[in-house]
């Protein structure tokens, strides 16, 4: 089915914490500190005070404030946020978000699950939905995470930074355009973080030949090659991976567009949309290029998604 982002936005909080005060924070030590500033990584955006729920709205009040004409046209909400446990008990994910949109009686759903991949699995969602509301309408997909403890934002050097995306996806958009998305899943490290260390070893040895298939698969999907691709858009938990990647796949390691990683760490399932329209600002992407976005999550399941510009 054809269909795009009638309008797109990101939300980066303008306070940002160091790695080094994050790492003390959370109790961590020298060593934990040296591996992540050697992974690319120097401070993260924080919104303070804030829940993914409430991020998330913001998300949604800056997009309606942007296009006020797309309220009318929200059939569908889908919230997607990477991770259940960095969201406390009885949470109410949507409310503030239906609060938002000022349309509370609007068929709503929050979704998690396979790490950093769950925003590629929601625009998945939102194209199937698509094909059953009315004319005219569209399925609003939100991503966006905040941890609730300082710990939760350090896993295997690397830090979190928090950050919202919201798009309306509409089958009449003409910029952000769905080309193909695709998601595959081969669990290797079952519990992620806390799976064996053996099990986290032969992960990371099987990723960069697994990130390659599921670019291919989706490249094929959309029935094209990876010279047609301006740009590969990843999530950014560390460089390395994405050098490992560009080596095997014979590309030039400056199609990977990860010059974002010392400024916002990495935002979970949210930083390969976000780095998209960075890229666009900075004008990296511009109307009618293609860009590959693709998030292996942890253990592992790895989405892509390839727009037009």
């Amino acid at each position: 089915m054809h269909c795009g982002f009638e309008h797109l936005i990101g939300v980066v909080p303008e306070t940002r914490l160091s790695v080094a005060e994050l790492i003390q924070d959370a109790g961590g030590d020298a060593t934990m500190l040296e591996a992540t500033l050697e992974n690319g990584l120097r401070e993260v955006p924080v919104a303070i005070g804030k829940t993914t729920a409430t991020l998330a709205a913001e998300a949604v009040a800056q997009l309606l404030a942007d296009r006020p004409d797309l309220r009318v046209r929200v059939a569908v909400v889908i919230l997607a946020h990477s991770l259940p446990v960095p969201v406390p008990p009885d949470t109410d994910l949507l409310a503030p978000i239906m609060l938002a949109i000022g349309r509370e009686s609007l068929p709503a759903l929050a979704v998690t699950g396979q790490p950093c991949a769950i925003l590629h699995g929601a625009v998945q969602m939102a194209r199937t939905w698509l094909s059953g509301i009315h004319p005219g309408g569209g399925v609003l997909v939100i991503g966006a995470d905040v941890p609730s403890q300082p710990d939760e934002r350090l896993f295997f050097n690397s830090a979190m930074g928090d950050a919202a995306v919201a798009g309306l996806l509409t089958c009449d958009a003409v910029r952000h355009q769905i080309i193909a998305s695709t998601s595959d899943t081969q669990v290797v490290a079952y519990s992620g973080a806390l799976s064996f260390p053996d099990a986290v070893a032969r992960f990371r040895k099987s990723n960069p030949a697994a990130i390659r298939s599921s670019i291919e698969r989706c490249l094929n999907a959309a029935g094209i090659d990876i010279g047609d691709v301006r740009l590969v858009v990843p999530h950014t938990p560390n460089r390395q991976l994405w050098s490992a990647v560009a080596d095997i796949m014979r590309l030039p390691r400056e199609r990977f567009y990860t010059d974002p990683i010392a400024q916002t760490g990495h935002m979970n399932s949210n930083d390969s949309f976000v780095h998209y329209l960075r890229a666009i600002e900075e004008a990296r992407l511009a109307s009618g290029d293609l860009a590959l976005l693709v998030n292996p999550g942890f253990g592992g399941t790895r989405g892509c998604t390839i727009m037009r510009v």
